[in-house]
């Protein structure tokens, strides 16, 4: 009845705790798979501010250089809206560009002078968000630095980028080592759950042999078996082992108890099986 129950309880802790690793498994997998889904959606969404920004920056940076004349480049409010203006002569007549937000993206209008036209005639080029609280002055200011602020965006981004990163490494490297040590333990107890379980095959063996005997004695006998179970004679082949001990009562009942344990000082008891059968006087 011992061994039953002993064995019987090992697998149902065997069964909860691959059950648990399984858990704590897939909750690792899972909190990965979203830092690395939230990461990938920073990266994703920074870049895409970084191309739009530096799309427009270059953009009207190679405007400015290619009117690069004596009070060509100015910045004017047209319909209270801050204007990029542009002018240049082409075979005596004279041309304005301008370079404006309007409507969710930065346009561009090529036409002549007194033409008439508006903001929103010009051609779209580029859509992004705009801050309409910002002067004409700051726009103009920050286009002429446009530059060296995307290179400072630039590296606040790597750097963000990097630690994000090395969090969910960090992360990663914590669970590893957290299922490896689960796993180790796993493999510990089903290996022992293994072992328990010859061991009470063994320890029932030797029972009923002893049953079945007409000795009746006082004493101890060992037993010795290798890593496979086969009973052996040579105590130091032996990687488990058992000790029988016998003792008779003066009602004629004689008991038994038997208990086997991994082999050395330090071995691990495995099981521990008590049994009596009543002898004649």
């Amino acid at each position: 009845m011992n061994g039953s129950r002993n064995r019987n309880d090992g697998q149902t802790m065997s069964v909860l705790f691959t059950m648990l690793l399984f858990l704590v498994f897939i909750m690792c997998a899972l909190f990965t798979v979203l830092a690395g889904s939230k990461v990938y959606e920073n990266i994703s969404s920074r870049m895409d501010q970084t191309y739009t920004g530096s799309v427009a920056l270059q953009y009207v940076a190679n405007k400015v250089r290619q009117g690069d004349a004596d009070k060509a480049v100015a910045v004017r409010t047209e319909d209270g809206q801050p204007v990029l203006e542009i002018r240049e002569s082409i075979e005596g007549g004279d041309y304005i560009t301008w370079i404006y937000y309007y409507e969710g993206s930065i346009r561009e209008l090529f036409t002549y002078e007194d033409s008439g036209l508006g903001l929103a005639d010009g051609l779209e080029i580029l859509e992004c968000a705009w801050d309409r609280g910002r002067k004409p002055d700051a726009v103009a200011a920050q286009w002429k630095d446009g530059d060296r602020a995307m290179n400072r965006r630039s590296g606040s981004g790597s750097g963000i980028f990097l630690m994000e990163m090395m969090v969910v490494v960090f992360f990663f490297m914590l669970c590893a080592s957290t299922c490896i040590l689960a796993f180790a333990k796993s493999d510990r107890m089903s290996r022992l759950a293994w072992e328990r379980d010859h061991a009470v095959s063994a320890a029932q063996s030797e029972a009923e042999l002893w049953k079945l005997s007409d000795e009746c004695a006082d004493g101890k006998q060992d037993r010795y078996w290798n890593a496979d179970w086969e009973e052996t004679e040579d105590p130091a082949a032996a990687v488990y082992t058992g000790v029988l001990t016998e003792s008779v009562q003066d009602t004629g009942m004689q008991n038994l108890q038997i208990v086997i344990r991994e082999a050395g000082e330090r071995g691990e008891e495995l099981f521990v099986l008590e049994t009596a059968k009543y002898v004649r006087p």
